[in-house]
């Protein structure tokens, strides 16, 4: 049977992720009320890379989350996500439009998704800092 690519590729209540890849997918990983804590993924070519959603949370370290379509990471929750030490695709870092708009990679969602400071990517990709 083939591969429903509308699916999310992980849909996470409480788990703890170290590596692996999630792509092709509406939604690569899909925290829905849950706690994720995600790291060394490579999380690209999905529709939106993480979608957190009714009061998910988590933290996202050393990942690579680029090349998602409409949102790297999209935060619909009041609650502050810990995301800032992730490869965006760019070096100025996820782009938001008040909270780091000159940045020239994937688009992320709500301040509360993205803790500024300076971060560090996983191996063999570039560092990112904003902020």
């Amino acid at each position: 049977m083939a591969p429903d690519h509308n699916a999310p590729e992980a849909t996470v209540t409480s788990l703890t992720i170290t590596g692996g890849t999630y792509t092709g997918g509406a939604i690569g990983i899909d925290v829905d009320g849950g706690t994720a804590n995600v790291s060394g993924a490579t999380i690209t070519g999905n529709g939106t890379g993480v979608y957190i959603h009714n009061d998910g949370t988590g933290t996202f370290a050393d990942n690579c989350i680029s090349s998602n379509t409409s949102y790297g990471m999209d935060n619909t929750t009041d609650v502050a996500v810990d995301a800032a030490a992730n490869w965006w695709g760019d070096a100025s870092g996820p782009y938001h439009p008040t909270a780091n708009p000159a940045a020239l990679a994937t688009r992320s969602v709500t301040t509360s998704t993205l803790r500024p400071g300076s971060s560090t990517a996983a191996a063999g990709m570039s560092p990112t800092a904003f902020g």
